[in-house]
């Protein structure tokens, strides 16, 4: 169904219904919200409007109670005369008269001095005399000399006042009189008709007045006054749940919609709530109300979405009736083997033989068209028959000369593969000798070093003997002078023993005077004895160090001519290295050439390496070209019978198509 156009249509036609639906539930949803909120305040502005009259009602009571209660004689008399006995007993008078002649049971009046000090109460004759001009209300109508109604917080709780100025017949101002009023009355009134009304305190009028402390608590509240509701309105007021309510504006219990008001005395200060209830039932029904007319709407809005679809439907299907004609003849157009010569007929003729489409209707003008196409098909068919043939035989020959390359590239493949081998050995061996080459490279290299090194130590020796026979030359001479000086010391030698010898023949001679001369030659002969004793030691000493001198002499002249000899064979050796320079200096020649030699020949080698592996580089690209022309030639020669095999079947598949042609033949 989806495959076609007309369950497409009526698809679409069916979300298109859907969804609007859809959106006038979702509209629908909405508008009930929006009616339920509207039905909310309506029967919040009702509760409030109700309570407001009520209220207004009590004031304008009080109001005009008070104007009259300020110009009752007795109460001015009281006044003047400061008679409280009688101004207590009218006002128990009119306190009675309103309980049997009213709805209004709790009213109480309160008479004030011009200094606003309480002058009498209804209610409780014993207390007066406080002062009570803290009261905004009692200043205010001192200072205006108006009367006016306030709501306010007292000494005896909540209460409605009417407020009036008292004048005597001078027109002077004496006092005030309050005219005191619950709401009682309003919540019986309330009750009456089905609805709830009480007046809850918070915490601030407790400490004004201590005595609602002893009233029942509901959540932080106080009940304003006992007396004024009944038990019915006090279990109205426990049901609820103030935190939803202060949150919310509303709450519903189990049988009224819930409202509040804030309460505010004269001073603006918040004293309370009234707390209002309306039955849930009435409630409920104006919500119901609302809500009909909503799902009346949506009512309305499914059926002529319903009726639109069907109505959709029933114009697709007629509509769609041609061209399910026209799919029927198109499926027996494409039955059988492909027969070609057959046509569509267009509605209302045999054939479609007309040129002048635009006089038939759409399923005419199609099967007009499809019968061009079909003529257009019929040309190619017959075209393609005929190139089919010739393909065939083309391919035929191109798969015998693809045969005939593929093997003059196989062969050419093959050489190329025997010269690849070739040159793989060839270059295998420029490798291994350009490594020799390398290798002898190296070591002339380091052989050319050595010698560089050797040259070097042989110089470094020959500086070392030359100076070492200079050195040995400087000291034999030095040697040769020693041993002259040597001989110089023997003849000083000579004479100092020569001296000595007559130094001793002195001694003699002198010891031999002093014995002849006695004692007075005794001290001569001891000093000639300590000179012969000298000179002995000295012929001694002498004899030693002769004798050391003859052995230096003799080291010195050993020395000498060891010194002599070893200078002369430092002189040849001399010769020698100088020989051995010249010849390594002609040997360090030579290796430089053939280090240079070598060096050239590795260039040359490493040239011929890189041409041979360049040209084995291409030779490798050849011999891979020839495999790749071979693969090519085999992919070809493949494709040729593919095309030869395609060939065949497109002729043998356009050979199915029945055509005029194949007719004749």
């Amino acid at each position: 169904m989806f495959n076609t156009i007309k369950g497409k249509i009526l698809v679409s036609t069916f979300i298109i219904g859907t969804v609007g639906i859809a959106i006038s539930l979702l509209f629908t949803f909405i508008t009930n919200s929006q009616m339920e909120e509207e039905a909310i305040v309506e029967a919040k502005d009702r509760l409030f409007r109700d309570l407001e009259a009520r209220i207004n009602k009590k004031k304008d009571i009080g109001l005009t109670n008070v104007l009259g209660f300020a110009s009752n004689g007795k109460i001015i008399d009281a006044i003047e005369k400061n008679d409280r006995e009688l101004a207590f007993k009218e006002l128990k008078k009119i306190g009675a008269f309103y309980k049997n002649n009213s709805n209004f049971k709790g009213i109480k009046a309160h008479v004030h001095t011009a200094d606003t000090k309480s002058f009498v109460r209804s209610w409780k004759k014993e207390k007066f005399g406080d002062d009570l001009s803290f009261r905004k209300s009692l200043q205010f109508v001192r200072k205006t000399n108006k009367a006016s109604v306030v709501l306010e917080v007292g000494n005896i709780g909540f209460m409605i006042r009417g407020i009036s100025p008292i004048f005597n017949a001078e027109k002077n101002y004496i006092g005030s009189i309050e005219f005191l009023q619950g709401v009682g009355s309003v919540s019986r009134d309330f009750t009456k008709d089905g609805n709830r009304f009480m007046l809850l305190l918070n915490e601030h009028s407790a400490k004004i007045s201590p005595k609602l402390e002893r009233n029942k608590k509901i959540g932080d509240y106080y009940v304003a006054n006992m007396k004024w509701f009944d038990l019915d309105t006090v279990e109205f007021a426990e049901s609820v749940n103030y935190r939803k309510l202060f949150r919310d504006g509303y709450y519903l219990t189990s049988e009224f919609f819930t409202t509040f008001q804030e309460v505010k005395d004269s001073g603006g200060e918040v004293v309370g709530f009234y707390l209002l209830g309306e039955p849930l039932k009435k409630f409920q029904k104006n919500v119901d109300s609302s809500l009909s007319i909503s799902y009346s709407f949506i009512a309305l809005v499914i059926v002529l979405m319903t009726i639109v679809m069907i109505i959709l439907f029933v114009i697709v299907h007629l509509n769609f009736k041609p061209l399910l004609h026209l799919i029927e003849l198109t499926k027996e157009l494409s039955s059988g083997n492909g027969d070609l010569t057959k046509r569509l007929n267009c509605k209302g003729y045999e054939a479609c033989e007309d040129h002048h489409p635009e006089k038939y209707d759409e399923v005419g003008q199609v099967s007009y068209y499809i019968n061009k196409f079909i003529d257009k098909v019929h040309d190619i068919v017959v075209s393609s028959k005929e190139t089919a043939r010739q393909n065939s035989e083309m391919s035929q020959e191109l798969i015998e000369t693809s045969s005939d390359i593929l093997n003059r590239v196989k062969h050419q493949a093959k050489i190329v593969s025997g010269a690849s081998e070739t040159w793989t050995k060839m270059e295998q061996r420029l490798f291994a000798t350009v490594i020799n080459l390398n290798s002898l490279e190296e070591e002339i290299n380091n052989a050319n070093k050595n010698i560089e090194f050797a040259k070097k130590d042989i110089y470094n020796m020959m500086k070392r003997l030359a100076s070492n026979s200079e050195s040995e030359e400087v000291l034999a001479s030095k040697l040769s002078a020693l041993k002259n000086e040597a001989k110089d010391s023997e003849e000083i030698l000579t004479a100092i023993a020569t001296i000595a010898d007559e130094t001793n023949l002195l001694a003699i001679n002198a010891a031999v005077e002093a014995a002849h001369a006695g004692d007075k030659g005794r001290g001569f002969s001891v000093v000639a004895d300590e000179v012969q004793k000298l000179s002995e030691r000295t012929q001694n000493d002498l004899v030693r160090i002769n004798k050391n001198i003859s052995t230096i002499v003799e080291g010195i002249n050993a020395s000498s001519e060891e010194i002599t000899k070893d200078s002369r064979e430092m002189k040849n050796l001399i010769e020698v290295s100088h020989r051995t320079e010249e010849n390594m200096d002609r040997t360090v020649g030579a290796m430089r050439k053939v280090t240079t030699v070598a060096q050239n020949s590795s260039t040359i080698t490493t040239d011929v390496k890189n041409n041979a592996e360049e040209m084995m580089n291409q030779i490798h690209s050849i011999h891979k070209i020839s495999k790749e022309n071979v693969m090519g030639v085999d992919e070809m020669q493949r494709i040729f019978e593919e095309l030869q095999k395609s060939t065949n079947g497109l002729e043998s598949l356009l050979g199915n198509f029945k055509t005029k042609e194949v007719e004749e033949d």
